[in-house]
């Protein structure tokens, strides 16, 4: 797992990789349901993709914090995650304003788009990431009472032990 540092740009490259992915080579060559819009396969496609991501950074961000795991949340991360990205997939289709700068400088196309869907996505997403990170490093690695008490008992067997002195010659400093 990457520290939180490197999650930025894996997290943008993810998100590049992801929207390419889909609207290159998904929406354009595989034709399973051609009555369904495009819009509703995307959210489907970009559902899958980030749910899989937000899942994998709060299972490896607690695994690598205290070596624990928890899978519901991280499931409660991945949906978070999800969340996100359909969100602003959708506020970018609803509201031309937000599109509007990209498309005067680059033109109304499919790689504007995309360029927009990556712009946007990759931003709500690495404060996802972000937030699920610390938040699943935190919550997964309490220490609960009874691992306390566990804890605090072997410090007392520990601490009751007598030392044994040692046998070690003790050096004299003389000026």
């Amino acid at each position: 797992m990457p520290s939180i540092k490197n999650l930025i740009p894996v997290t943008i490259i993810f998100v590049t990789s992801c929207v390419l992915f889909t609207n290159y080579v998904l929406l354009k060559y595989v034709r399973v349901l051609p009555h369904i819009p495009d819009f509703f396969k995307y959210l489907f496609y970009s559902t899958i993709f980030y749910f899989i991501y937000g899942f994998y950074i709060s299972h490896s961000a607690s695994d690598e914090k205290c070596g624990k795991t928890n899978k519901q949340k991280a499931l409660i991360h991945a949906i978070k995650s999800v969340l996100y990205v359909l969100i602003t997939y959708t506020v970018i289709y609803m509201f031309t304003t937000i599109r509007q700068p990209f498309i005067e400088l680059l033109g109304d196309n499919l790689r504007t788009s995309s360029i927009i869907e990556i712009f946007y996505i990759s931003l709500n997403l690495c404060i996802s990431v972000i937030v699920n990170h610390f938040d699943s490093a935190k919550n997964v690695c309490r220490v609960t009472p009874k691992e306390l008490e566990n804890n605090l008992k072997k410090l007392d067997k520990y601490l009751s032990k007598k030392q044994k002195p040692s046998s070690s010659q003790k050096i004299v400093v003389r000026d």
